[in-house]
């Protein structure tokens, strides 16, 4: 008896080795079909909501004629136009070819890219006007916000959690929406931050050898992006050292306490939920099912400490710079949806009035900034490139037109644009070409209409003068020898420093003046 024991003991002692050698080889391959097929099918796995707020970003970013800052505009393709299209341009101070102050690499590629393509395009194409010079860019910036949406789910993936709600959340919000859709510096800096970010998660410690040339690359763009990525540069060395010591104090306790186990436990599971080998082994489902039923939305806790130490950092030192801006925190938004999606989709009351109060936010922040805050100005502009080149823009944003008056622009007559009381007329959308910049000038004299009056005067008997201003009343100021009348309007356009009387003056008022 005691021998069948023993045989029966080493029977069931040797099965299990057979098991352990058919587990190890047939799990590795059932992982790389998994890990292949997930790769496939991962378009598959994408809600609905998400591919509605994607068609959404790319109709609001070749549609939206919202003026956010002139930063848009004369930090990137005001720039390039003139290169690539020898246009007479405002180039700014930042980017003074005697002095310069920042990098020429992002604009060449936020813009110079898309108008290099198109330049070669109009070959074959031969359509040129003010709209395709506005939205070429656009395009771009649409396209490359994308990578914020990959960084999510390679992020979400790699640490099991619901990238379904985390696109959800990225990419219903209006920074995305409107910013991403812009050649803002920030915009670049967001990019950068959000890439250096995911290396680092993603990694685990062995990226860091890119981070010192990315991180190069966004100090050439703003100065501001080392806030934002400073921990990610000596942030390893601090959570190394906070891990270390958090764990020596574990054991202690552990040791010190030998009826609770509980911290020793909780860093195994830990450990194991995030091993994705473990996960297929266990035969379990998808990641999201994974999460919706453990209720665990959190990443682990080092994780958490390097996000929230790039978001903390961004803030503190930007908080610390004489001139604020909203959009100087752009970088911070894609760690922001990391730690905070899950907010919104706890079983709770706050959740779903969270939920309400996202979408109305958002809804009214894409319509202010995309569609009216300054947004007479790239329509007049684009309206007034088809009056100059005798080529009519039929689109839907060239003009909205309350007179059937229309502009006339002699071809052989000094023309002089004015923009009273708006943001600065960005000259690349007029198209004018080195040959012309003696005979079309543009001026912006902000909302000073002691400058506005000087300069009226001071232009000659046979030059055509064109105002584009909110303010209606200037038909009724005097100017020596000058007399204005209401061409044209474009609506709708708000300036918050000269707010309309009515609902019906919410209008950017084209006016052209000659000589009594």
């Amino acid at each position: 008896m005691k021998k069948d024991k023993k045989n029966n003991n080493s029977s069931s002692s040797s099965k299990p080795t057979t098991t352990t050698t058919t587990t190890t080889t047939s799990p590795s391959s059932s992982t790389l079909r998994k890990r292949h097929v997930t790769g496939i099918n991962i378009l598959e796995q994408l809600p609905l909501s998400y591919f509605i707020c994607l068609l959404v970003r790319l109709i609001i970013g070749i549609s939206s004629i919202g003026y956010i800052h002139p930063d848009e505009y004369f930090q990137s393709p005001e720039i390039t136009a003139s290169d690539i299209f020898n246009f007479d341009t405002f180039r700014a101070w930042e980017y003074d070819p005697t002095n310069p102050c920042r990098s020429i690499i992002v604009p060449m590629i936020n813009s110079a890219i898309p108008y290099f393509t198109f330049k070669k395009g109009t070959i074959i194409i031969r359509d040129f006007n003010g709209y395709t010079l506005f939205v070429m860019p656009r395009l771009f910036a649409v396209f490359s916000s994308v990578l914020l949406d990959y960084y999510v789910c390679l992020l979400c993936r790699h640490y099991r959690l619901s990238f379904q709600k985390a696109l959800s959340v990225l990419s219903s919000c209006w920074l995305i929406i409107i910013f991403h859709s812009r050649t803002f510096s920030n915009t670049i800096e967001s990019l950068t931050v959000a890439t250096l970010l995911t290396i680092v998660l993603l990694q685990d410690g062995k990226g860091y050898k890119y981070i010192e040339n990315l991180a190069l690359h966004g100090i050439h763009n703003r100065l501001t992006h080392l806030f934002a990525s400073l921990p990610l540069m000596i942030g390893p060395l601090i959570i190394v050292l906070t891990i270390e010591i958090i764990s020596i104090i574990r054991n202690y306790n552990s040791n010190s306490n030998s009826k609770s186990n509980q911290p020793t436990t909780n860093n195994n599971n830990n450990n194991n939920n995030n091993n994705s080998n473990n996960n297929s082994e266990s035969g379990n489902g998808s990641s999201e099912q994974t999460v919706n039923m453990n209720g665990d939305y959190l990443l682990p806790w080092s994780v958490r400490l390097t996000i929230v130490g790039v978001i903390m950092s961004g803030l503190f030192f930007l908080s610390l710079a004489p001139h604020q801006e909203a959009r100087f925190l752009l970088p911070i938004f894609f760690p922001c949806v990391l730690v905070c999606f899950r907010y919104f989709y706890m079983p709770t009351k706050r959740s779903k009035y969270l939920v309400i109060v996202w979408i109305l936010f958002n809804m009214l922040a894409t319509i202010f900034y995309g569609f009216i805050h300054q947004a007479g100005v790239v329509p007049s502009l684009i309206h007034l490139q088809g009056r100059i080149s005798n080529n009519n823009v039929n689109n839907s944003i060239s003009s909205s037109s309350s007179s059937p008056h229309f502009v006339d622009i002699d071809p052989n007559q000094k023309l002089n644009i004015i923009y009273f009381h708006t943001y600065m007329a960005p000259r690349h959308l007029l198209g004018i070409g080195a040959d012309q910049k003696d005979r079309i000038k543009v001026y912006d004299v902000s909302g000073d209409f002691s400058k506005l009056s000087t300069l009226m005067d001071s232009f000659n008997d046979n030059s055509h003068t064109i105002v584009l201003t909110p303010n209606k009343k200037i038909l009724y100021e005097q100017f020596r020898h000058k007399t204005c009348q209401l061409v044209d309007s474009f609506w709708p356009h708000i300036t918050t420093e000269d707010l309309p009387d009515s609902l019906y003056n919410l209008r950017l008022f084209l006016l052209s003046c000659h000589e009594i």
